[in-house]
């Protein structure tokens, strides 16, 4: 590409080139008429009119991602074909410069270094935005040295043009998560791109090294290699944290990004001396999968630890790494607030967590679990050959302009990942983990099948509905379902409590919300006694929340989820003992086989379950079914 030194780009002249990458040229320009400084950033790509149209639907996507981890666009045009952005002029340079290839990076840095990355990562899933592109020449530092994540969304226009080749990758395969590669890349893609960076500081190596072809088939097949055989200082528990964000399968790293950062934090702070596993490593993958880890309780002193280094670690599968710190603690504590949840950060390795007998590792959890986290690298077996040609089909087809991704645009425009998935329009039944179903029998229900009413009435079950659906005219049975309409204005509140006052019990309902916004939710209770003490589970458009208010205080827990609006969805709640749990799906698809979102509070014993709006002007909600279990369910 030529020099464009002196050129003019929309009000910004461009005075010197900073940075040049695989797609694009990064240039020092200054504002003609306020004298201000900012980094350009002119992609290599020629668009055409199509393109053209693509290119503006990401870049307004990008322009809308405000966060203080994340470098801020302030303009984008075209000119001519050529697309260009302008950002935040980061002085301080990239960690690719920061730190050079082959350096290592001293665990507390990288620590720091990946606690603001997930903020940001985490942040910009909320916005149903994947970042595609994680790498140390993407990670600026900001002039007051806070470390800021650039390139959202930009490496994807550039490699989805029609102009780009397998030759311009070469340089981010080597960060690329094995289902990117398979081009169905999703928000947890970004999680192990970013783990294989913090391999590449740690130990000053990244995971995988060759040719295009070969470390695309390493991805998808090879175990990194142990960091502890690099770095013998590392402690062990930073090694199995790294390596669970690592796991081939998107299902098998932790549910968040923040989750890793929290869960490295943790880590860190283990003894390297102590070859131990923490406890809260080996979090069942689903309730049906048994631990994987064989866990022995240590002295007092040292807390309740996993005994002996094994090659097989399970995460939490949703925010425990928020609240795994919650337990009591045999030491003294420096509370700290994580997602609105106070957890204990000091010292680590004083854990106190309940450990069950020792007890065989049952292989019920899926087989590729105990080659996708191994520690050691195996060399491929014959069973492997296939899976190696389907990978070099993949790459083959990616040298030929159809390797990314093939994204379905939601109502808003952003582009998202379009998994597999099998259709089930019914509510899914708790499977055993053999598969089969198990009957559960209801303590209340109501299908909504009668004729057009005001208010709620009795249920189907012919049990009354309790709460507001009897004195609020917002209430009505219209069309088969339950509905439930907003005020004309300013915002409100309503609850539908359902059945009898129970301990353990389950909620499943599916409903649909005609606009999600900020003011507007929908979402399930258990346990609740009053207006200031229950659980509950909700979806508001861009998350997965659990509100849990004791004494009219309110703690929040979330993960990212896009909820369509007019769109129906099933929502699992589930609360045994001191554990919460839930996961939801589009009602036409399968159910996820994990809890997306699950933590622990003691606080209330019992209460009753039931549905809760929140609700603001125009807001028309629809409730199809509603079921709450009978019998104490299997643990969560």
């Amino acid at each position: 590409m030529a020099n464009r030194v002196g050129q003019q780009l929309g009000n910004y002249r461009l005075l010197r080139l900073i940075g040049t990458g695989g797609f694009a040229e990064v240039y020092l320009a200054e504002h003609q008429y306020l004298r201000t400084q900012a980094a350009i950033k002119v992609l290599h790509t020629q668009l055409t009119d199509e393109d053209l149209e693509y290119f503006l639907v990401e870049a307004r996507t990008v322009a809308h991602l405000l966060h203080p981890h994340i470098v801020r666009v302030l303009e984008f045009g075209v000119e001519g074909t050529t697309p260009f952005l302008v950002m935040d002029y980061a002085p301080n340079g990239t960690l690719r410069q920061h730190h050079a290839k082959g350096s290592q990076v001293p665990l507390v840095m990288v620590v720091s270094y990946v606690k603001q990355l997930a903020s940001a990562l985490d942040y910009a899933h909320s916005q149903h935005v994947i970042h595609r592109d994680i790498k140390p020449e993407n990670m600026l530092i900001g002039s007051n040295h806070t470390i800021l994540l650039g390139d959202f969304g930009i490496a994807q226009v550039a490699q989805s043009s029609r102009y780009q080749n397998v030759r311009d990758m070469a340089g981010t395969i080597s960060y690329m998560a094995p289902e990117q590669i398979k081009t169905h890349p999703l928000p947890v893609s970004d999680q192990y791109s970013l783990a294989v960076v913090v391999y590449e500081w740690l130990c000053g190596k990244r995971p995988f090294e060759g040719s295009f072809t070969e470390i695309a088939v390493k991805h998808a097949l090879v175990a990194p290699a142990s960091l502890r055989e690099s770095v013998p200082t590392l402690p062990f528990a930073v090694e199995q944290v790294v390596l669970t964000a690592l796991a081939k399968e998107p299902n098998q790293r932790f549910a968040t990004v923040q989750a890793f950062a929290t869960a490295l934090e943790f880590a860190s702070h283990v003894s390297p001396t102590n070859p131990v596993t923490p406890s809260w490593l080996s979090r069942q993958i689903n309730d049906d999968t048994p631990t994987l880890l064989t866990p022995q309780r240590e002295s007092a002193a040292s807390g309740t630890m996993m005994s002996q280094p094994h090659n097989v670690v399970t995460p939490h599968v949703a925010a425990e790494a928020t609240t795994m710190m919650s337990q009591p603690h045999n030491g003294p504590t420096s509370p700290v607030t994580v997602d609105g949840m106070t957890v204990i950060s000091q010292p680590y390795p004083l854990l106190n967590i309940a450990t069950p007998p020792r007890q065989s590792v049952i292989a019920s959890a899926p087989v590729v679990a105990h080659e996708v986290t191994s520690v050691r690298r195996r060399g491929f077996t014959g069973g492997k050959v296939i899976a190696v040609l389907v990978v070099l089909l993949l790459i083959v087809a990616g040298s030929t302009g159809i390797f990314y991704t093939v994204l379905a645009r939601n109502n808003s425009g952003t582009k998202v990942a379009t998994p597999t998935t099998h259709v089930n329009t019914a509510v899914t039944p708790h499977t055993t983990p053999q598969g089969s179903p198990t009957a559960v029998p209801v303590a209340a229900q109501d299908t909504f099948q009668r004729a057009d009413q005001q208010f709620w009435g009795t249920a189907s079950d012919g049990s009354p509905w309790q709460g507001d659906t009897d004195n609020h005219a917002s209430f009505s049975i219209k069309d088969k379902a339950g509905q439930i309409i907003g005020p004309t204005q300013g915002g409100q509140t309503l609850n539908a409590l359902l059945g009898p006052v129970r301990q353990d019990s389950e909620v499943v309902f599916s409903g649909s919300v005609n606009h999600f916004n900020p003011n507007v939710n929908i979402g399930s209770m258990l346990r609740w006694s009053d207006e200031k003490n229950w659980y509950k589970a909700l979806i508001d458009g861009t998350n997965l929340t659990f509100l849990i208010r004791v004494n009219g205080v309110e703690k929040h827990i979330s993960v990212p989820f896009a909820a369509k609006d007019n769109t129906r969805y099933t929502l699992r709640f589930r609360v045994v003992g001191t554990t919460l749990a839930a996961r939801v799906w589009q009602t036409d698809q399968q159910e996820p086989q994990t809890w997306m979102l699950r933590t622990t509070d003691a606080s209330l014993p019992n209460g009753t379950a039931g549905l809760r709006f929140r609700l603001a002007p125009g807001a028309v909600m629809v409730v199809n079914s509603f079921v709450v279990t009978k019998e104490k369910m299997l643990p969560v």
